[in-house]
């Protein structure tokens, strides 16, 4: 064992799952610098440097036709792309091809330009993985056969499937076995849910009534379900859907995180259940992968 029940093996997962975080990291500040650095380049400003991380450069090279200074730098924590003059608002003219000589609509695009190759990047990232590996979704590995008077049961029996991979439920995209949870369980007050599987390569649209499986639970309140037993499959994306499936996932990612922080502020979660981390993320990843 190695501090405090924590092995020597597991000390090393984390390690690797901290650099593994640092280089996704850098990647995500590489891309978004060079946002910057293109849109620059396109209306011709005039750049100074380009550097990857803070503190001392480990490594430099300066361009013999442009005078820009490109770095690497020893602290792995950020970067950055200095535009000519940028720091001298009202200081002075302007001289040619300063940040403050070219018109505020291309500062604009030079600005969002970082962002935006974030986005694209992030697209093209979650797309291949989606093609390579395959998004996981709940699949159904049984059909109950208990409650065999229930509504649910007959419903479930003529409609799914074993082996159908369940994408969405009353409308909301699931993407875990928890999420398909939650949705059922925001469901409670409806008898009928509108559950889409996909079955041999094709959606397909269920309409489930759900089966209650006592009068009461523990709760006084009754127990349903779907009256199916979950498994979990990867299921692989051509390209065309991968980058709209990315799009999606994309989407409902900065949904969630605009979500999170208003609930932050509602007081409806707290600062330690909603922000997991960037090392989280990493490991959670790899879990998948």
């Amino acid at each position: 064992m190695f501090l405090l029940g924590t092995t020597f093996v597991e000390v090393l997962e984390w390690i690797g799952y901290v650099l593994a975080a640092l280089l996704c990291l850098m990647f995500i500040i590489v891309v978004h610098e060079f946002g910057h650095y293109a849109a620059g380049k396109i209306f011709k400003f005039k750049i100074n440097e380009f550097s990857i991380g803070f503190g001392p450069a480990i490594i430099k090279h300066t361009n013999k036709k442009t005078g820009e200074l490109f770095a690497v730098r020893c602290i792995p924590l950020g970067g950055y792309c200095a535009f000519d003059g940028e720091d001298e608002e009202g200081k002075s003219e302007p001289g040619e091809g300063s940040y403050y000589s070219k018109p505020p609509w291309q500062r604009i695009i030079v600005l969002l330009s970082g962002a935006l190759f974030n986005f694209i990047s992030s697209i093209i990232v979650i797309a291949v993985f989606f093609m390579a590996f395959g998004d996981v979704l709940p699949r159904v590995a049984s059909v109950s056969e208990v409650f065999t008077d229930s509504e649910m049961t007959v419903s479930a029996q003529q409609q799914f499937r074993e082996g159908d991979i369940i994408y969405s439920v009353d409308g909301e995209k699931v993407y875990s076995l928890i999420d398909a949870n939650a949705f059922s369980d925001a469901a409670a007050d409806k008898d009928e849910l509108r559950i889409v599987v996909i079955r041999d390569g094709e959606q397909v649209a269920l309409n489930i009534t759900k089966a209650y499986y006592a009068d009461e639970n523990a709760e006084g309140g009754s127990s349903y379900g779907f009256g199916i037993s979950y498994g979990y499959t990867q299921y692989k994306l051509g390209f065309f859907p991968a980058i709209g499936h990315s799009f999606e996932f994309v989407g409902d990612v900065i949904k969630l995180i605009f979500t999170s922080i208003g609930q932050l502020f509602t007081g409806d979660a707290k600062v330690s259940e909603t922000l997991g981390g960037t090392v989280t993320a990493v490991a959670s990843l790899a879990e998948l992968t």
